[in-house]
């Protein structure tokens, strides 16, 4: 549909959102992060596809979010989580992590607001928005501070309860807010010949 109908696009995107659950997703290959082929962090984006970049008259991409798989051991799994959504979105997301085809954890998270007052005295010349530690691979985008654009994130850590093995073919972190959904997916190389 053209835009001089951006409304009816997004009401009929709500109602099959509603029923269904709308769910974007995008994934990266890498090694296992329990590997010592390791060369993390890698980070997914997914891009916007609900058509509110379009009713805000936002650049496309504006609304991308993106993850970034940090590191693994044992029992945990960590991911910088940076979410770009419209103004008044809640801050609190359900969070779903699944290795293999399994989920193994649950839970609901609070992410803070990115602003310039967030960044940490670690990041001593603070020229971007930044909710996140300083070594992210997650970076800001030049859209950030646009007035109907919210950006939160924070490091999220999970337990994987030892599922997160060296021979693991894939992670999912799936964050849920109603009825959209967002998929961020690692590929692990290589898991067959270790």
């Amino acid at each position: 549909m053209d835009r001089a109908v951006g409304g009816v696009v997004v009401a009929i995107v709500a109602a099959g959102c509603a029923m269904s659950g709308c769910v974007t997703s995008g994934s990266a290959a890498s090694a296992s992060p329990r590997s010592s082929q390791w060369e993390g962090p890698v980070v997914v984006r997914v891009a916007e596809r609900g058509g509110s970049e379009d009713v805000l008259n936002l650049p496309e991409g504006a609304l991308t979010s993106e993850v970034a798989l940090v590191n693994a051991d044992a029992t945990d799994v960590c991911f910088d989580v940076k979410m770009r959504t419209w103004q008044g979105a809640s801050p609190e997301w359900l969070v779903d992590l699944t290795v293999d085809d399994a989920s193994v954890a649950e839970s609901e998270v609070f992410l803070r607001p990115c602003t310039s007052q967030s960044i940490g005295p670690a990041d001593r010349v603070p020229m971007t928005l930044s909710c996140l530690p300083v070594d992210t691979a997650v970076g800001s985008s030049v859209t950030d501070a646009g007035d109907s654009i919210q950006v939160r994130g924070d490091r999220v850590c999970l337990s994987h309860g030892g599922q997160l093995g060296e021979r693991s073919e894939t992670v999912k972190l799936s964050l849920k807010q109603g009825a959209l959904g967002y998929a961020f997916v690692w590929h692990f190389a290589g898991h067959a010949s270790n």
